[in-house]
């Protein structure tokens, strides 16, 4: 029997919400001015009527009273999926108006696509959008992060970690996110170092690929923004590799790998307590992934014979391997030669690199390190049970920065509900996409929908402007499932049911 939300829950979500939907207006009408700067009074017209319904309505719901402001589990998720969901409506409206999408629901893709800094595209004749539109597009990026983390921070400090891989009355002690305000001002602090030495570097690094001083500053954001926040964006169409520019690529690496890092293991490092990080299980995942994974890209190129000197098949591997964990999704080729060029060993393990993805409690995508960590754990304790002898006990700890916990049951089964609920629904995208598509490969199908999935946004020539609307629907739908994760849009709609058809 399903239970009716109170009428307090109701007011309480309505003016978290629309307090989050103001703030994301307000970002966006701001945009205005660089946009008049730049000369392109049309793009500052279209932030300003896309920044106007978003305005209205977080003001409008401030007014709304309410008697009890405690954030609980359930209300902090459905409060997350409504504030994504608006923010993306808002969104819509200045890109629709850009002039670059051929339909509205191809502007709602791009900015769920933002929004959940997964990367993926559907803007017509890209090389030529107005610069405006792309600051907009890094806006969308850093809103999205920001918001990742704060939900984070919130349920947390609801002592529910709906950030975490565990079942949430299990994590009242979870060290992932930072749980008091002072811990968020430390991670934005990391963060904004994290960002500003990044927007050096890049902004260097493109000054020496030659790119012209009158776009360098809207480049230099965006290419930033897009490693930083993992967002993957990139506003040309031959990707990272039409700067020519293996010093950009160094930076852009840094940034990634600083972006898929957890924000507790960056503030135990600026700790200088480098032996917890060395036993953590989040972060020992995590690096023993990325290796994996740059090293069966190279495997894989080396095979293929796509690149002729072993530099450059560990430039390419490594970039490639670490844009894929990371869960960025940038790329040094153009999206066609990951099909045609890249043989099956690398794209096979740009896949697994995706579907896993960075450090949990990081901006990255993916069912996380953290999870696939925990999953082994659980085979190597099995396997343990079968060969000691009967009736003996022998308890599987592991380490989260400095703390050893005991391996659950709890936690394993928490851990295989999202991998499972990923692989099917990955295996579900490959499939809308092989029935809409006669020339698309299951190697092309499988890509795109990890890449949908983990928030990863590697474009492989897939997705395109005019596609079948059902397919753009279905992608935008697996971004949002991928970044809020499976069981939390359960719950979310499991209180969007009670709410019409609960008993009061």
């Amino acid at each position: 029997m399903l239970l009716a939300p109170a009428v307090d829950d109701l007011r309480v979500i309505i003016r978290i919400s629309g307090t989050g939907v103001l703030l994301f207006g307000l970002g966006i009408g701001l945009l205005a001015i660089p946009a008049l700067l730049l000369g392109e009074a049309n793009a500052a017209t279209a932030m300003l009527m896309g920044a106007a319904p978003a305005v209205v309505t977080g003001v409008l719901a401030r007014r709304i009273r309410v008697t009890a402001g405690h954030l609980t589990w359930t209300r902090g998720i459905v409060i997350a999926a409504t504030t994504w969901a608006a923010c993306a409506l808002v969104a819509t409206i200045p890109l629709q108006l850009s002039g670059h999408f051929a339909s509205p629901l191809d502007a709602l893709f791009d900015a769920v696509s933002g929004l959940t800094n997964t990367g993926n595209s559907l803007i017509a004749d890209l090389d030529h959008l107005p610069r405006a539109f792309i600051l907009l597009r890094s806006w969308l990026e850093i809103a999205g992060g920001a918001a990742f983390l704060l939900v984070g921070q919130s349920l947390l400090a609801a002592r529910r970690a709906i950030a975490s891989s565990l079942t949430p009355a299990e994590t009242v002690g979870e060290h992932f996110m930072p749980r008091t305000r002072k811990g968020v001002v430390y991670t934005a602090r990391t963060l904004g170092a994290l960002g500003s030495v990044g927007i050096v570097g890049v902004g260097v690094s493109l000054v020496i690929a030659g790119v012209p001083l009158t776009s360098l500053p809207v480049s230099t954001v965006s290419l930033t923004v897009a490693a930083a926040t993992t967002g993957g964006f990139v506003p040309v169409s031959g990707a990272v590799g039409a700067y020519h520019s293996p010093v950009l690529e160094f930076m852009l690496v840094t940034l990634m790998l600083g972006a898929a890092t957890s924000v507790g293991v960056l503030g135990a490092a600026a700790r200088r307590q480098y032996r917890r990080i060395a036993r953590d299980l989040n972060f020992r995942s995590y690096v023993v992934m990325l290796l994996v994974v740059i090293a069966g890209v190279a495997f894989g190129l080396a095979r293929a014979g796509t690149f002729t000197t072993p530099l450059a098949v560990a430039r390419h591997a490594i970039f490639s391997g670490t844009a894929a964990v990371t869960t960025t999704g940038l790329s040094t080729v153009a999206p066609q030669l990951f099909m045609t060029d890249f043989g099956i060993m690398a794209p096979i393990a740009l896949v697994a690199g995706m579907t896993v993805g960075g450090m949990l409690g990081s901006l990255s995508g993916g069912f996380t390190t953290l999870r696939g960590g925990l999953l082994a754990k659980g085979v190597i304790g099995d396997v343990r049970r079968i060969l000691q002898p009967e009736g003996s006990v022998q308890a599987i700890g592991w380490q989260r920065l400095g703390r050893r916990e005991v391996l659950t049951d709890a936690h394993v089964r928490s851990s295989a509900s999202i991998v499972m609920l990923a692989l099917i629904t990955i295996l579900a995208g490959g499939a809308v996409v092989l029935w809409s598509s006669g020339t698309v490969t299951l190697r092309g199908a499988l890509m795109t929908s990890a890449s949908a999935v983990g928030n990863v946004g590697l474009d492989v020539g897939v997705l395109a402007s005019g596609q079948p609307w059902y397919v753009t629907l279905v992608f935008t739908a697996m971004m949002l499932l991928g970044r809020l994760q499976w069981l939390a849009v359960f719950a979310a709609v499991g209180f969007a049911v009670s709410t019409v058809w609960g008993r009061p």
